[in-house]
């Protein structure tokens, strides 16, 4: 959910839809994707009208809010385990929760990121990133070797989305964050390629002439869109990423 929000965020800058355009409509906002995306828009400024057809607001969840403001850990703790709920609506409300909360949570997150659970670790990646917690981005980063490809793509998503709320200071832990993505380039996963071609446009990284073609070699209109916005790097080829053999997901 946070992954397919943030997504969806970064494509109306993409495409110029300033705030200055008018409201945004996000339908189904009570869900997971929607709870998100309603979050995240109105902190880049974003006038946003939420439509739903649901009234369930998952009262056990916002009780530990005032807990969580008071960077609560057993609340924290609480909150971040439903992260992994079979309910994409409690899902949504518990990334809700944590990304809207202005306490430092930090500490409470950053060692979900070694859970058991691949859902628990790549929406902690995506908390992290859409809380502006740009001190853990060395941490995320090394999600970009999980064995589940939704866990990777969520994590250069992350690195992404904090290379663009760090601009135009430098991202903390860039060079690991820039390897990472790097290395997810040649991905055998197409979404894992996609999320890491994005984060690559928004760390304003150049690609070895390699790498380009064999990202081209996809032939996917959406990695052929973010190729346009990436600028070919002289003598980088020594460094390129191959195209990897397929992980267990």
């Amino acid at each position: 959910a946070g992954l397919t929000a943030m997504l969806a965020a970064t494509r109306l800058r993409d495409n110029h839809l300033t705030p200055e355009r008018g409201p945004v409509l996000v339908t189904g906002a009570s869900g997971g994707v929607g709870s998100v995306a309603v979050l995240l828009l109105r902190q880049l400024g974003y006038r946003v009208i939420a439509m739903t057809g649901k009234a369930d607001a998952h009262d056990a969840l916002r009780a530990l809010g005032p807990a969580l403001e008071a960077a609560d850990g057993g609340a924290a703790s609480l909150v971040a385990s439903a992260l992994g709920d079979e309910d994409v609506e409690v899902r949504g409300e518990a990334f809700r929760l944590l990304v809207a909360c202005g306490a430092d949570l930090g500490p409470h997150i950053a060692p979900l990121l070694a859970s058991p659970s691949r859902t628990v670790r790549a929406h902690s990646a995506l908390v992290l990133a859409n809380r502006g917690d740009l001190r853990r981005a060395g941490e995320v980063a090394r999600l970009a070797r999980d064995e589940s490809a939704a866990v990777r793509s969520s994590a250069v998503g992350a690195l992404g989305h904090m290379a663009a709320r760090s601009a135009p200071r430098p991202l903390p832990g860039a060079d690991a964050a820039a390897a990472a993505v790097r290395s997810c380039l040649g991905d055998a996963n197409i979404e894992v390629r996609r999320s890491a071609l994005q984060a690559a446009v928004h760390i304003g990284m150049e690609l070895a002439a390699a790498e380009r073609g064999g990202l081209e070699a996809a032939a996917d209109a959406e990695i052929d869109r973010l190729l346009a916005l990436c600028p070919t790097g002289a003598g980088g080829d020594a460094n390129a990423v191959q195209p990897r053999p397929p992980q267990r997901r």
